[in-house]
């Protein structure tokens, strides 16, 4: 079990088409900004099996937040400065403590297209 500490302030964008088409005819996209939440976020822990994977292991954190936040695999998460992606669909945990927990990928080049 996860516990939610709410200690951190995040924005959540999400790749959108915009409506638009480049001069290819393709559709443009952007990251759009889908709203603002108060997040409790670590670095997630790994036990030995998984120690094969350390580059990827040192670039996930665990997000929890309200249950209701409107967040989807594959958004795009700032805190703090960094970017990260989300990882697979979003948990929700219903027990006396309610909340939504993320896993999240550190990106190492930030995304495109950033709209507010």
């Amino acid at each position: 079990m996860s516990l939610f500490f709410p200690n951190a302030k995040i924005r959540v964008y999400r790749y959108t088409e915009t409506g638009d088409y480049d001069d290819d005819g393709e559709p443009e996209f952007v990251n759009k900004f889908i709203a603002e939440y108060i997040a409790d976020i670590q670095k997630k822990r790994f036990d030995n099996e998984n120690s094969e994977h350390g580059n990827e292991q040192k670039n996930q954190y665990i997000a929890n937040l309200e249950p209701s936040a409107n967040v989807q695999e594959e958004d795009i998460i700032l805190y703090n400065g960094q970017y990260f992606k989300v990882y697979g669909l979003p948990a929700l945990w219903n027990h006396f403590l309610n909340h939504m927990e993320l896993t999240l990928f550190e990106l190492r080049v930030p995304p495109i297209k950033l709209e507010d």
